[in-house]
């Protein structure tokens, strides 16, 4: 399965760890989901978007995240290691 597109606005964590997920992570939840605190996706088969609008980064070698993520100001986690996500780490998830 993938990520649902739209999530409830309200959520602060989304944990799908361990669900044989595919596909990118939704820029929606960037772009939705401003309470965002905690985005646990380990151990599942997510990969780069290939649309081109989303700059991928990679965490610890083993995972990318959308550029965008680093725009929810609330995001205090990211875990999306053991996925199929490449690339390398943007100064934008720097503190």
């Amino acid at each position: 399965g993938r990520i649902p597109q739209h999530l409830p606005a309200t959520l602060t964590k989304i944990d799908l760890c361990h669900n044989q997920l595919s596909g990118p992570i939704p820029r929606t939840i960037s772009q939705e989901l401003n309470s965002l605190q905690s985005l646990i996706l380990h151990h599942n088969q997510l990969e780069n978007d290939d649309d081109g609008d989303i700059q991928s980064t990679t965490t610890g070698g083993n995972g990318a995240l959308p550029t965008l993520l680093a725009m929810i100001p609330s995001l205090q986690q990211i875990e999306v290691h053991d996925n199929q996500l490449t690339g390398i780490i943007s100064s934008e998830f720097c503190l």
